[in-house]
């Protein structure tokens, strides 16, 4: 499983007291395992109750899980994932342009797991509509986390955080690439 560690925005608070790392694996074919994980004081963290597994937009505005994937044109695919087991799927043209809901031939499997210093979630997404890449090159992944605290307040982990604020969606955050079955 390729790992990756994520790193606070520059204003959160939370950066010293956790650690936020993601995971990523090609299960099979166009089927990929995505692991988050969240070490430190998580109860003292909002975490959504388990829910029925259902596309649900704003997934954002509380802790959730995001999975960015962009292709050689510009144009990325982003999923939520929230311990909830709800989820959300979008389909970008561009930087934040065009968004509409992106067609899943599955609903993603979402698994969550809250302790008192630990929140595992892993969800497995079809990501079939990724197969036919672009220029020959491979797909560049940027992974995401929003944490909410027990006061209401968001803070934002990334692997790269390139702007001014707190901006997922930036082409100079996608600096991974997303495993397929040449490594």
């Amino acid at each position: 499983m390729q790992s990756l560690i994520l790193k606070p925005w520059r204003e959160s608070r939370g950066g010293d007291a956790f650690a936020v790392t993601a995971g990523i694996r090609l299960e099979q074919e166009g089927r990929y395992q995505f692991c988050f994980r969240v070490l430190g004081a998580v109860g003292a963290l909002r975490v959504p109750e388990p829910a029925e597994a259902e596309r649900r937009d704003g997934l954002w505005q509380h802790t959730c899980f995001e999975a960015f994937v962009m292709r050689a044109d510009g144009s990325y695919d982003e999923f939520n994932f929230s311990p909830s087991t709800q989820w959300a799927a979008y389909r970008f043209d561009g930087y934040r342009h065009a968004m509409k809901g992106l067609p899943m031939d599955s609903t993603p499997d979402i698994r969550a797991n809250v302790t008192a210093d630990s929140l595992v979630l892993e969800a497995s997404v079809g990501l079939q509509t990724l197969a036919g890449k672009q220029g020959g090159g491979r797909n560049r992944l940027a992974v995401a986390a929003v944490i909410e605290h027990a006061d209401g307040r968001l803070d934002y982990w990334a692997l790269a955080h390139p702007a001014d604020k707190p901006d997922f969606h930036h082409p100079d955050g996608f600096v991974a690439t997303l495993p397929d079955n040449g490594g």
